[in-house]
């Protein structure tokens, strides 16, 4: 099995589109509510209290209510496209992390069925639908730029504890890491709070450099590091070595 697939949705707005909010933010919310209402099977509790989390594909999937890692993420760049001009295409990058790639289906359904063909009440078409393999490689980094928030500034603590969760949860098999080397240029980031259908997340953290000589998956290029990565946090520049 592979660590990390792919999914390339390709969409299309025949009237043109201009966008008050992220799209793949507001997107990935209304996804995270489709599954939602298709997987929960106890509706008068809330997530975390729930006694059936551990048959539910929605608290799965969002590792267990946000608590964890997400196993199914939209990639967000730092500045999304809000205005496209007629018949203008937008292709969304949906990763699925390890045995989420069985739910590989609710992606169709979403964009096949669920919206209708409308995004935030602009009307769109479905392009294509595209299914990938990733190829993990390793490489040997020797010095890592955070550029978007990560969670803390002990960066054995926020990469293990990710690779840790995706081991455990979604069936992977990541490396860890045992050293760093330095941590510089550290800056303190506050954002704006990100409401997620079942819970309130606060962005909080920082951004830094880091020297190291650790192995890296390349999986990491695409996902991100650490617990915001799935809202574009824990991206990074990196100078390597070699790779393997």
């Amino acid at each position: 099995m592979s660590l990390l697939s792919k999914v390339e949705v390709t969409i299309t707005f025949p009237l043109g589109a201009i966008f008050h909010q992220d799209i793949v933010e507001g997107t990935y919310k209304q996804f995270l509510k489709m599954i939602k209402r298709i997987s929960c099977i106890n509706i008068g509790s809330k997530c975390n209290n729930c006694s059936l989390g551990d048959n539910c594909q929605y608290y799965i999937i969002t590792g267990k209510n946000f608590s964890g890692y997400p196993g199914i993420i939209f990639k967000k760049e730092l500045y999304q496209e809000d205005i496209f001009t007629k018949n203008e295409d937008y292709t969304y990058d949906i990763y699925l992390i390890g045995n989420c790639e069985r739910d590989r289906g609710y992606i169709e359904i979403f964009f096949k069925e669920y919206l209708r063909y409308r995004l935030f009440g602009i009307d769109f078409l479905l392009k294509k639908i595209e299914y990938k393999q990733i190829e993990n490689k390793y490489k040997n980094v020797n010095c890592l730029l955070i550029k978007t928030i990560i969670e803390t500034t002990d960066f054995i603590s926020a990469y293990n504890n990710m690779m840790h969760y995706y081991n455990a949860e979604y069936g992977c098999n990541y490396c860890f890491i045992d050293n760093i080397n330095s941590i510089n240029s550290i800056k303190i980031i506050d954002e704006r709070k990100v409401s997620l259908n079942t819970k309130v997340i606060r962005k909080r953290g920082y951004i830094y450099q880091v020297g190291l000589d650790e192995m890296f998956s390349s999986d990491l290029e695409l996902i991100g590091i650490g617990k915001y990565n799935y809202l574009g946090g824990g991206k990074f520049a990196f100078s390597s070595k070699d790779e393997k």
